[in-house]
């Protein structure tokens, strides 16, 4: 489901936006608004915090907590455009975003841990208390997770062009029809195309005589009723009903995750270390809980880890992650996702093996960042934490892109368009084809080149980076 929300800056204009809370999700944010010319506050009560982000980032830091009146005042909020309370306490989150509207703010975004706060199908609600947007990261999350697990064996999943359109990252296996050959000789679908690949921590954009090697991860776009074929030509098999799923870590995400599956009809089990998670995941219907530790190879076996479609680690410690979805894929596990911390860790897990992670704060930092967009710009998906972006435009009138065939078009190398959506039908356009007005138009673009990108559209900012 797309948010679909008015631009907290219509005009493009440098904002000055304060960002409440110096963790992972606030600092990634701040560095990311503040890379593209924003004035960027950040608030933490905790003064290492505040030293670390403003030492890595051109950021305005002040110390203190940020429900306060007097705090806000101080840093501005009155005159600012947008306020994103992001700590890990919801409370402080919600009322610091009260507080600011009262005070004055033109928009104010909140984190919440809570998924009663937020519409548990897509993870974010609107207009709550006055506070334009309420994200979940556990929500956000198990989403993904269930994606993930539905698909036949994709590292991550991203949908576009009003859900017809997907974007799916594959790992290319030895012996498998794509391995060693030209893009332009691989049997793709009608209605796909492969828009980049991962290859040594790099991402690239391929051209046709482009080679797919063994260990390269593809981001492949295409229709949504063509994703099954491009999955079984990269030799992943459909998952079969019922399958059985052995989750590690039992508190928000992985109760959101167990609801999230329900309809799935899977067989799951929870693991978790503290007897209280435990306790109070024994209440959900039709769910094994144990308590235990999933780095303990024994009890893996025990619960039949070697029967296991797919086992994924939710706690909140990378090491514990890693090091039960390796002892899992060992033991057996037919696919393994860890959760991730640090975006840098994920390409390191899968060199070691495991099959997909999930970077919660990523996730966040995507929905927020779709909220402050130029109107021609309807979505912002982040790939390998920054490292490429998928932008979707609607054309206007005004849009140099309009009306002229792609291949006469100065499109800028790195960047490559993977569909478009013209009266309710999605297509992969070719060199032929141009693009028409109030087409819905998907890019994937490396970040050096995205202001090239914009300009075609009519743009000559906006917010991601």
């Amino acid at each position: 489901m797309r948010l679909d929300l008015g631009q907290a800056c219509p005009d493009n204009r440098a904002m000055n936006i304060i960002v409440a809370g110096a963790g992972e999700v606030g600092s990634s944010v701040a560095r990311h608004l503040a890379r593209e010319g924003h004035d960027v506050t950040v608030i933490d009560r905790n003064p290492d915090r505040i030293a670390k982000i403003g030492e890595s980032a051109d950021v305005l830091t002040y110390t203190g907590s940020s429900a306060s009146l007097r705090v806000l005042r101080e840093a501005g909020v009155a005159k600012a455009d947008l306020l994103i309370a992001v700590s890990n306490n919801n409370e402080v989150n919600l009322l610091t975003a009260i507080i600011a509207k009262q005070l004055g703010v033109k928009t104010a975004v909140a984190r919440t841990s809570d998924p009663d706060q937020v519409d548990a199908e897509v993870g974010f609600s609107t207009d709550v208390l006055g506070v334009d947007l309420v994200v979940c990261p556990e929500v956000l999350t198990a989403a993904e997770l269930t994606q993930v697990v539905r698909s036949r064996g994709a590292v991550a999943i991203e949908r576009f062009a009003q859900n017809r359109v997907e974007l799916i990252q594959l790992a290319v296996q030895p012996g498998t029809a794509p391995t060693q050959h030209k893009l332009r000789d691989l049997k793709l679908p009608r209605g796909a195309l492969v828009v980049a690949l991962l290859r040594n921590d790099e991402l690239i954009v391929p051209y046709g005589d482009d080679v797919l090697h063994t260990d390269d991860d593809a981001f492949v776009i295409g229709r949504t009723d063509v994703i099954g074929q491009i999955e079984a030509l990269f030799g992943k098999r459909r998952a079969r009903a019922g399958r059985r799923v052995i989750l590690f870590g039992g508190d928000l995400l992985a109760r959101a995750v167990v609801r999230s599956l329900r309809d799935e009809k899977a067989r799951v089990t929870v693991i978790d270390r503290k007897a209280a998670a435990c306790q109070a995941l024994a209440v959900e219907p039709d769910l094994n809980v144990v308590h235990g530790d999933a780095t303990d190879g024994g009890l893996l076996k025990e619960e039949g880890i070697e029967h296991a479609d797919i086992f994924a680690a939710l706690t909140r410690e990378d090491d514990l992650n890693l090091l039960s979805t390796l002892l899992a894929k060992q033991l057996g596990a037919r696919r393994t996702l860890a959760l991730v911390q640090k975006t840098e860790y994920a390409a390191i897990y899968r060199r070691l093996g495991v099959d997909a992670t999930i970077c919660p704060w990523l996730l966040v930092a995507n929905q927020i960042l779709r909220y402050v967009r130029p109107s021609e710009l309807i979505s912002i998906s982040l790939l390998e934490g920054g490292k490429g972006e998928v932008l979707e435009f609607r054309a206007r009138a005004r849009s140099r892109i309009v009306g002229k065939p792609l291949k006469q078009l100065d499109f800028p190398r790195g960047a490559i368009i993977g569909a478009v959506m013209r009266h309710d039908e999605a297509f992969v356009p070719g060199g032929a084809d141009a693009i028409e007005v109030d087409d819905l138009v998907v890019v994937f673009a490396l970040p050096r080149v995205r202001e090239q990108v914009a300009r075609l559209f009519g743009e000559r900012h906006w917010l991601i980076g």
